[in-house]
């Protein structure tokens, strides 16, 4: 009974292992990318991410030199993706976009993306 057994628990924690693995907001592109260095202020600020999330949780913001840059509202761009236009054109400089997601189960992940306007 015992050897019979371990093959259904070993099954059941490998897939919940594999299910919670995939359970985290991952940012995999942004417009502007990180470490970009852009000739103007981009007319759109765009996140695209692993997984669904959940609008009112997940958003970011824009700073230069500490200063939040006048960006918003952040509004979701598909079913996986965050977008924001600046209010006005942002000015030459050093940017760091601070941003943080949350998924369907309220898994938060957070990150941060440097871009330059020349």
């Amino acid at each position: 009974m015992r050897n019979a057994l371990f093959p259904s628990l070993a099954a059941v924690a490998a897939l919940t292992l594999a299910g919670g693995a995939q359970a985290h907001a991952r940012l995999v592109s942004s417009d502007p990318a990180a470490g970009a260095k852009v000739s103007k202020s981009p007319a759109m600020i765009d996140l695209q991410f692993n997984e669904r999330l959940e609008a009112k949780f997940s958003g970011f913001v824009v700073t230069r030199g500490g200063t939040s840059a006048d960006v918003g509202p952040v509004s979701l761009d598909g079913p996986k993706g965050l977008m924001a236009m600046p209010a006005k054109a942002l000015p030459s400089g050093a940017y760091l976009l601070h941003w943080h997601a949350v998924t369907a189960d309220g898994h938060r992940t957070e990150g941060d993306v440097a871009f330059s306007i020349r």
